[in-house]
């Protein structure tokens, strides 16, 4: 019974940090606004939180020379990119 009151208190702490964390958000996200342009403001956003989950999918990411061949960096060639933009009829 006592390891299963210290889940349930680990659980409600895990909230109440989340609830703090996702209050506090706002108010940060409205001064950071005036300060950093939206765009900028969004890049690092997202930036910050493929850094943080990264670690704990890096095991499962599988990019093989196959999967690149395909990209729009590898047909950054001016004719790579006409022949990209070709597979794009509505373009």
């Amino acid at each position: 019974m006592n390891f299963q009151l210290g889940k349930i208190r680990l659980a409600v702490l895990a909230l109440i940090l989340a609830n703090i964390i996702w209050g506090a958000s706002f108010p940060i996200y409205k001064w950071s606004l005036e300060v950093i342009p939206p765009f900028s403001f969004a890049f690092f956003r997202f930036f910050i939180g493929a850094l943080i989950i990264l670690p704990f999918v890096i095991k499962f990411l599988k990019i093989t020379r196959e999967d690149t061949r395909d990209s729009f960096v590898s047909q950054s060639r001016p004719r790579g990119l006409v022949s990209y933009l070709k597979k794009f009829p509505t373009l």
